[in-house]
């Protein structure tokens, strides 16, 4: 048997290293930093004795490596885990936007995907302005967008007409872009009357440079100042009504599973042009497809593009919502996780939105009775949003459940009220650790019914002795008690009738939430 310090990465943290000071305009795409400035030591203190705790019970950490369990998950989430890949974590808005930037500027093949495009804010007339650029800079660049068109609801009423005459608009962000020979715009969903359900949910951007690998940004962010502007403590967001950007994580991946998740963006890119071919009697023609299809060829002969770049194993999973509950994938794994995750683990998931099917729920209860801790961090009903708010109010009748049926002094809920010194405020990223032994995931995901049931959605799943560290670095401090309320059963169970009344009714309404 190996011996537990082969299995897993150390997550000894030096507590001088810990101590380091922020300054948020340090953060560059080069050399992205750490907020490390409010992580206390008795907190890194009790999660290394945490680690130690499980090395003296002869705990094994390599419990997620077994052949019969990638078995299972190869079965129930049509993936496969993929090994030789490279993984940076973009800890914020700020060092994700640097990155992108940079990625942008040096890359002959873009493919861009992504829910909210603000092309009205600085973040978003500078992406414009970058792309615009590029393609003007070298007639051989080609940049692909693709984007929901059912994110713009500014115009509810507009956007629900739209859907029920199956009329096309382009958004106003890209009409710079449209007669450009090198773009290609890809709106999914732009038939769709249906506000709330099937968005397209995913966050990807692939560049590529002629004899360099693909590199893939990928997790919660989308194109715009609430996000990149998060991590810097001198900017507020209008859009937010003057609160710091959102709270999210981004990661940069190279590798043979790139090549996975880009044929992801072409399963959807192809299936959204041969819709509205079909709808719209030519409005999109074959030669988006060809252009695509032209790339993708050029990318194949190259020996650089997915060639293996580190030692992270990565598995990559997507919904297929089109296919009802057999194509609950991404729910199909987590259930996997949490019933597999053995006694004396920790699984920590962070979500915006916390409204779970009951599949979840049961897991989450299952699993604390088998002997894991299970820790949420979660948004608070103050959150800057007002979905993110109704959400986590109606969460407030689950907790209420789940303190009641967890097993004692193994589950735990944190509420983020955001931290001005590192300029973030409401969550908006989802990730999860999954056990001590460097396993964590990230991506577009939310936990609850809309993301779970209804949404294309994208998510990794990701063992790597390097990031990991990091990883685990950045949900202590998320979860420093500074910053964040921890809920009690004691507090939630003193809540009125009437607001019992509020929240069971809006969890109620978890499926249009």
């Amino acid at each position: 048997m190996e011996k537990l310090e082969q299995i897993i990465p150390r997550v000894d943290i030096g507590l001088a290293e810990a101590q380091v000071k922020l300054d948020p305009h340090e953060i560059s795409a080069d050399k992205p930093r750490f907020g490390l400035n409010s992580i206390r030591e008795d907190v890194l203190k009790e999660h290394l004795a945490e680690l130690e705790g499980l090395r003296n019970q002869k705990v094994s950490l390599a419990w997620h490596r077994e052949p019969t369990f990638q078995a299972q998950l190869d079965r129930v989430t049509h993936s496969q885990a993929v090994g030789g890949n490279s993984v940076k974590l973009l800890v914020n808005g700020v060092a994700s936007q640097a990155q992108r930037e940079k990625n942008i500027k040096e890359a002959d093949v873009i493919f861009l995907k992504t829910y909210n495009f603000h092309g009205d804010d600085v973040t978003g007339r500078r992406m414009i302005k970058l792309l615009k650029e590029r393609l003007e800079a070298d007639p051989k660049v080609k940049v692909f967008i693709q984007y929901d068109a059912k994110a713009d609801t500014s115009n509810a009423l507009g956007a629900i007409w739209r859907g029920l005459t199956k009329s096309f608009k382009l958004p106003a962000a890209f009409g710079e872009l449209e007669k450009m020979p090198g773009c290609v715009l890809i709106p999914t969903n732009s038939d769709s009357p249906n506000l709330l359900y099937g968005k397209d949910h995913e966050k990807y951007l692939f560049t590529y440079k002629e004899g360099e690998p693909v590199k893939l940004i990928m997790g919660g962010m989308n194109v715009g100042d609430d996000w990149a502007y998060g991590g810097d403590p001198n900017q507020r967001v209008e859009d937010l009504h003057g609160a710091y950007g959102y709270r999210d994580t981004d990661s940069e991946i190279c590798g043979p599973v790139v090549k996975t998740i880009l044929n992801e963006y072409v399963f959807d890119a192809a299936n959204a042009l041969t819709e509205q071919n079909r709808l719209r009697g030519g409005v999109f023609t074959n030669r988006e497809m060809q252009q695509l299809e032209a790339v993708l060829a050029k990318l194949q002969k190259s020996k650089a593009a997915y060639a293996p770049a580190g030692k992270a194993t990565i598995r990559f999973v997507a919904n297929r919502p089109e296919q009802g509950v057999a194509g609950q994938y991404i729910e199909a794994l987590y259930l996997a996780y949490l019933e597999r995750i053995p006694q004396g683990e920790t699984a920590t998931i962070v979500s915006p939105f916390f409204l779970p099917p009951d599949s979840i729920l049961t897991a989450i209860k299952l699993a604390t009775q088998r002997g894991v801790k299970v820790r949420l961090l979660l948004n608070p009903p103050e959150a800057t949003e007002s979905a993110m708010g109704m959400v986590a109010t109606a969460a407030q009748d689950v907790y209420r459940e789940l303190f009641r049926d967890c097993a004692k002094n193994k589950l735990e809920i944190y509420e983020y009220h955001g931290n001005p010194k590192q300029g973030v405020g409401s969550f908006h990223h989802k990730l999860a650790m999954l056990g001590l032994g460097g396993l964590y995931s990230l991506g577009s995901s939310n936990m609850d019914y809309h993301s779970l049931r209804h949404n294309t959605e994208g998510v990794v799943i990701v063992e790597d002795k390097d990031s990991s560290v990091d990883f685990a670095k950045m949900m202590q401090i998320d979860l420093d008690e500074a910053v964040v309320h921890r809920v009690t059963r004691e507090e939630v169970e003193a809540a009125s009738f009437f607001e019992r009344a509020k929240q069971k009714l809006l969890r109620k309404l978890r499926y249009i939430l």
